[in-house]
């Protein structure tokens, strides 16, 4: 079965609205840390990005200990509309308030935090992974994490930022739940945290891309529903920089109607997909790689910080990351 990707778009600006937050002293999303883990989690006013409140799982022990974790429980938020965005974030900081002279304070890399989500009632997923990294110590701040959710874990460290804002963005889905488990082992090593919300991003769904492949010369894609839109792009690059239009197809139309498009081509390279809205609105939907016949695809772009970003948008050296397991650096 082929995975659906809700592709988004704005008839304008980007929209935000918050649906569900935990600023541990106000609520309506009630979290918490739960029982059957370590002893040193807790809530504390050292502190805070609101409020006067966070909170946090304090280390102990000289690196010999029994490991302290704890795992703070973001409940089950039902009633979400698959044809929208969504956005986990939480305030994340790295303090030593409890043992502020042991020489082991600050996180390193044996210290983490690991975010686990799961989505219509699916299975938990780890998505995303923040390590420590030679006792780092950081406030809260405004350094973003930012990752699309695909159903991967991706490890980060704070070697290179200190990152404190947590988002992760996820589609498609009708319910959400949320764990953040997190780890240290020794005194004076702390993980802090603040503000978890849950965000609806952007405007409803126009396309719903079942998925764009290439076989045996044709390129073809498939979509569940198309919402006002007027016709698709064809682009074509042989660097995945410089595109050149291909071809324009119209819409098929409908809402809730599967179509099919088939177009053949003998060329090889990157193609870009865009959909082209009746208001002259167009969007990427989705880019693949074809050599010698077969596909290539690409699935992931990171920088030379390991952040996911978009192709057609981020400057200087990309990696690229296919399907095949092989990989590409590219300058842009």
């Amino acid at each position: 079965m082929r995975t659906i990707f809700l592709i988004l778009i704005s008839f304008s600006s980007i929209s935000q609205t918050l649906l569900k937050h935990d600023n541990i002293e106000t609520y309506d999303w009630f979290g918490g840390w739960s029982t059957g883990y370590g002893s040193n989690t807790g809530y504390y006013t050292n502190a805070f990005v609101s409020g006067n409140t966070s909170a946090a799982l304090l280390g102990a022990g000289n690196g010999t200990s029994n490991i302290e974790e704890g795992v703070y429980v973001l409940p089950n938020i039902t009633g979400l509309n698959a044809l929208f965005q969504y956005e986990l974030r939480f305030r994340l900081g790295s303090y030593k308030f409890a043992a502020p002279t042991a020489s082991t304070a600050g996180v390193d890399v044996a210290d983490y935090i690991l975010v686990y989500v799961s989505y219509n009632n699916s299975t938990l997923i780890q998505e995303i992974k923040l390590t420590g990294y030679s006792n780092n110590l950081y406030n809260y701040g405004n350094t973003q994490l930012y990752k699309l959710a695909n159903g991967s874990l991706s490890t980060y460290s704070t070697q290179s930022n200190s990152y404190s804002d947590i988002r992760l963005r996820f589609t498609n889905a009708t319910q959400f739940t949320s764990r953040i488990y997190a780890r240290v082992n020794s005194a004076g090593e702390e993980w802090w945290f603040d503000n978890f919300e849950l965000w609806q991003i952007t405007q409803p769904l126009y396309v719903g891309l079942i998925d764009f492949y290439h076989l045996d010369g044709r390129l073809i894609w498939q979509t569940a529903t198309e919402i006002n839109t007027d016709y698709f792009i064809l682009y074509c690059s042989q660097d995945g920089n410089t595109w050149k239009e291909l071809d324009r197809i119209d819409s098929k139309g409908g809402v809730g109607i599967f179509a099919e498009y088939i177009y053949q081509t003998g060329l090889k390279g990157y193609f870009l997909l865009t959909e082209v809205c009746k208001n002259g609105v167009e969007t990427n939907l989705k880019t693949i790689y074809v050599v010698d016949k077969k596909q290539r695809i690409l699935i992931n772009v990171v920088n030379m910080l390991g952040q996911s970003v978009n192709i057609h948008t981020a400057t200087g050296v990309l990696l690229l990351i296919y399907s095949d397991g092989t990989t590409e650096r590219i300058l842009k």
